[in-house]
């Protein structure tokens, strides 16, 4: 069902041979985030942003250290879930934190190393204003493409699966049809469309399906029941500047299938790019 704040939205001019699908795609979009970075000279430790040095940071615990090197973690970004209205996320309050070691340079799922993420539950930007707080203990190097903290503008969009995702209603073998010489393959013309926010533009998100660049869907299974987890939100390289390997996106996903699973406590992380 979608929620009032998606109601009016539609999903944007396709292509003749993907407007065919029109209706099955409607049918299956969820509502979902995009979060478009914007630069911005500073930002509240309180609100959900990309990358610079001011996270929450609670003096109490300390700042998080890559597994690997010793060295500091880099901030990357924060979601005040509260923000999303308890519309299209996994959680409907909290916040979620993303470290990274530019140095050790790891990808996930195969390296286990070299970031970490932290999960306050409880959080409210209100109530969390007194809580001392830890400086940075470095400066946003240059290697994070992005020195400057990134404010993001929220905006509600519909979410439809990639051409790798198991719930994308366009089959298969129509996917593989060649649309023109110019224009390429089905899936090339759908994962390109303007608007759908797969592959044209890779922009940061929360909720929805996960923007699969590749042919796979890298989805994790949950390690405590075994059943497939929940997309939660990814960062995209276009509005970011991040890369990892190339234009792509690092993503996130939970488990709440079970009270033994760990839910954003422990989120499994993936990521794809070109």
């Amino acid at each position: 069902m979608i929620p009032e704040t998606h109601r009016d939205l539609e999903l944007p001019s396709l292509d003749p041979a993907v407007e065919k699908y029109r209706a099955e795609l409607q049918e299956v979009a969820k509502p979902a985030w995009l979060l478009k970075g914007r630069k911005v000279e500073t930002v509240s430790r309180f609100q959900t942003h990309i990358s610079g040095n001011t996270p929450f940071a609670p003096a109490q615990d300390g700042w998080p250290l890559c597994d690997t090197c010793g060295e500091p973690l880099e901030f990357v970004w924060q979601i005040d879930f509260a923000d999303f209205r308890r519309i299209g996320t996994f959680a409907s309050q909290g916040l979620l934190q993303f470290f990274y070691c530019w140095d050790c340079n790891a990808l996930p799922p195969l390296d286990e190393f070299g970031y970490a993420c932290r999960w306050y539950p409880a959080f409210s930007a209100h109530q969390m204003q007194n809580v001392p707080q830890l400086e940075a203990p470095h400066q946003t190097t240059e290697t994070a493409l992005s020195v400057n903290p990134l404010g993001v503008d929220i905006v509600p969009f519909l979410s439809v699966p990639s051409k790798a995702g198991p719930e994308n209603p366009i089959p298969d073998d129509a996917l593989d049809e060649t649309v023109s010489e110019e224009d390429g393959q089905l899936w090339a013309v759908y994962s390109f469309t303007d608007g759908l926010y797969l592959e044209r533009e890779m922009i940061s998100r929360v909720g929805g399906y996960p923007p699969w660049v590749q042919f796979s869907d890298d989805t994790p299974m949950c390690p405590v029941c075994g059943a497939w987890t929940e997309f939660v939100a990814a960062i995209g390289s276009d509005d970011t500047g991040l890369i990892w390997g190339d234009s792509g996106y690092w993503y996130f996903f939970a488990c709440r299938a079970t009270t033994e699973c760990r839910g954003l406590a422990e989120p499994l992380m993936a990521h794809q790019s070109y």
